[in-house]
C-alpha cells in the first residue's frame, strides 16, 4: 500500500487517485469504480491485488477480477504467487499471460532465495514503466549474482513444479 499511495500521490501534479476496496470483495471494486466515475473520474483505471494474500493465505479471485478489469478497460497488477502456484511456478495469473492489461510482479525474496523482483507486462507498459516510473527509474538493476541466482532458482522451480529432470 505504501509505494501505491506514493506512485498515486497527487502532489507532484498528477491527476491520480487512490481508492480502495474491501478484501476479496468484488462488488466492492466494481462500486468503488463506478462511484468514481459518477464523480466525474476519467483516466485508466489499475486494479491491484495480491494473488495469493502472504498474511492471510487466501487468495484473490482472479478469474472475476480479469472481468472487471475487462468491463472497465482496467489494468490489473498482481503479485505473490510466484514459484508457490500456477503452471511451472509462475504465479496465479499465468493462465492470464500476454494479455494488453496486465502487470505482474514475480517477487525473487521468498521461492526463488534472491532479492528484487521482476516485472512482467505488456511491451507498452514495459516501454511507459522504464520512461516514466519514479520508483523504477531510480532503482538499481540487480548485481550480476542476484541475476544469476534468480534465473537459476526460476529453473529449479520450473522443473520441480513439471516434474521434469530437465
Amino acid at each position: 500500500m505504501d509505494i501505491t499511495r506514493q506512485v498515486f500521490n497527487k502532489r507532484d501534479g498528477g491527476r491520480r487517485e487512490f481508492r480502495t476496496s474491501a478484501h476479496n470483495d468484488l462488488q466492492s471494486v466494481a462500486d468503488a469504480i463506478g462511484n468514481w466515475r459518477l464523480r466525474g473520474g476519467i483516466g485508466r483505471i489499475w486494479i491491484v491485488v495480491e494473488s495469493l494474500y502472504r498474511m492471510d493465505g487466501d487468495f484473490a479471485p482472479l478469474k472475476d477480477l480479469v472481468a472487471v478489469a475487462e468491463c472497465y478497460e482496467a489494468f490489473l497488477a498482481e503479485a505473490y504467487a510466484t514459484g508457490v502456484y500456477g503452471e511451472q511456478g509462475r504465479g496465479l495469473s499465468a493462465p492470464y499471460e500476454g494479455r494488453g492489461d496486465l502487470v505482474v510482479v514475480h517477487t525473487c525474496g521468498k521461492v526463488l532465495g534472491a532479492a528484487g523482483a521482476l516485472v512482467t507486462a505488456s511491451g507498452v507498459l514495459r516501454n511507459f514503466m522504464v520512461n516514466r516510473c519514479r520508483p523504477f527509474i531510480f532503482a538499481k538493476a540487480p548485481s550480476p549474482l542476484m541475476a544469476v541466482a534468480v534465473e537459476k532458482h526460476s529453473r529449479s522451480c520450473r522443473r520441480s513444479l513439471s516434474g521434469s529432470n530437465a
